[in-house]
């Protein structure tokens, strides 16, 4: 089975009972009033919501117009503390029907630490762990 590349790259952090998420999204967000080389106009392509849920709750939705940078950083905290095996999603949809999503988990490092990582993060340190133990 073919992975597709995620769009997304997310980092979330935890320190005390806050946690910390930014993400940096490959897109292109045109206007809609910028001209390309042939002097046509190049058509709006932009994010128009960004939403992020964490450990079963909604944690931030943000609308986005065509005025965001190319590639557009987001970083936000939120309050709450994580369980082993919670996840946190962020997703975009942009204004041609275009989405993406990327996860992350709240689980054991390889020295038995819990933070946010992705699945393939997970297995890795899961192999180290047994590996070692």
């Amino acid at each position: 089975m073919e992975k597709k590349a995620t769009t997304i790259k997310i980092r979330a952090t935890v320190k005390g009972d806050s946690t910390t998420v930014k993400a940096l999204i490959t897109h292109p967000m045109e206007t809609g009033t910028r001209k390309g080389k042939d002097g046509e106009l190049i058509p709006a392509h932009f994010i128009q919501e960004i939403n992020c849920e964490a450990s079963g709750k909604h944690r931030l939705k943000a609308l986005y117009s065509g005025g965001v940078s190319k590639n557009p950083y987001l970083s936000f905290k939120f309050k709450d503390t994580a369980a082993e095996g919670d996840t946190l999603t962020l997703n975009w949809v942009d204004n041609k029907g275009g989405s993406d999503s990327g996860q992350l988990v709240f689980a054991a490092d390889a020295k038995g630490k819990l933070k946010w990582m992705t699945e393939d993060q997970k297995k890795k340190a899961e192999e180290k762990r047994n590996a070692s133990g």
